[in-house]
């Protein structure tokens, strides 16, 4: 009979911690379906994001062709970064977003390397590259270090 009660008290307690642990994440998601502006909200940062990827496009091939100057390249970039970021609901995700960066600022780094190295470009824009680069890599420390 002791034995029962036991098991009956160790369950009773299982299922105590449980609803504990499982009632306030359904209640989060509750939330989550109960605000009628958080599709409007993600919607709108989805249709921000594809538009801002057409404008670092953009920017880009206007920049190796010495149209407009670095500085406005790195903000439409950035913008897209943080659009990026804001929309990824994993670290998986947030990840690779940040690694899909990286691999765009190394590549405007050698372009403005190549730019300066043929007198088409400017120091300046060189260590702009340089510094949006380690920027990217302070962030992806800083979402490494949240796991």
């Amino acid at each position: 009979m002791s034995s029962h009660k036991s098991i009956l008290m160790l369950l009773t307690v299982i299922l105590i911690v449980a609803c504990l642990c499982v009632f306030p994440l359904l209640a989060q998601q509750e939330d989550k379906k109960s605000d009628p502006y958080a599709a409007k909200i993600t919607g709108t940062l989805h249709r921000m994001a594809e538009s801002s990827k057409r404008l670092v496009a953009l920017r880009k091939i206007r920049y190796e062709a010495g149209q407009i100057d670095f500085q406005l390249l790195v903000a439409a970039q950035r913008e897209l970064m943080e659009l990026e970021l804001r929309l990824a609901d994993t670290h998986k995700k947030r990840l690779g977003i940040l690694d899909q960066q990286l691999t765009f600022a190394k590549k405007s780094e050698k372009v403005a390397s190549v730019k300066l190295e043929s007198g088409r470009g400017t120091r300046d824009d060189l260590l702009q590259t340089q510094i949006a680069r380690m920027r990217i890599e302070v962030r992806i420390f800083e979402e490494m270090q949240k796991r």
